[in-house]
């Protein structure tokens, strides 16, 4: 049975680390083993020893949409802040404005490329996780 969160994750761990490496489960099974038994790590008795071993699949975590929100109201307020310098300093004339509702516009269009296009996302959050028996890791490791 497949698990779609858990086949298209982006990272898999057995161990608890802080830096998230590995691409496949097959590789974070014998993260576990190596780390278990210094080096030997496909010994049949190591794996009987451990299994059931659980491993937890990661994804790179997405920007919300309040979080995109909040974004292009600070960037309103950066905006309306760095125009204050070219504001009449007496109050006569006109004074530099924005239309908030057209800006908002343009700002969400222009963050929505730059967080889905040119930005790497490297907060992960668990999405899935799957056991697997001692017969499964043999296959897994053959």
């Amino acid at each position: 049975m497949s698990n779609n969160a858990f086949d298209t994750a982006t990272y898999y761990d057995c161990l608890d680390g802080e830096e998230l490496t590995h691409k496949t489960p097959r590789d974070a099974i014998e993260a576990l083993l190596d780390e278990a038994h210094g080096g030997h790590a496909a010994c049949a008795e190591a794996i009987v020893r451990l299994a059931p071993v659980t491993v937890r699949a990661y994804s790179r975590m997405v920007v919300s949409d309040n979080g995109r929100v909040a974004m292009v109201l600070g960037s309103i307020d950066a905006i309306s802040l760095h125009l204050q310098e070219y504001d009449d300093p007496n109050g006569c004339g006109d004074s530099p404005w924005i239309d908030r509702a057209s800006v908002i516009g343009i700002l969400r269009k222009a963050i929505d490329e730059i967080l889905d296009k040119h930005a790497m996302i490297w907060a992960c959050e668990e999405v899935a996780s799957r056991e697997y028996s001692a017969e499964e890791i043999k296959e897994l490791l053959r």
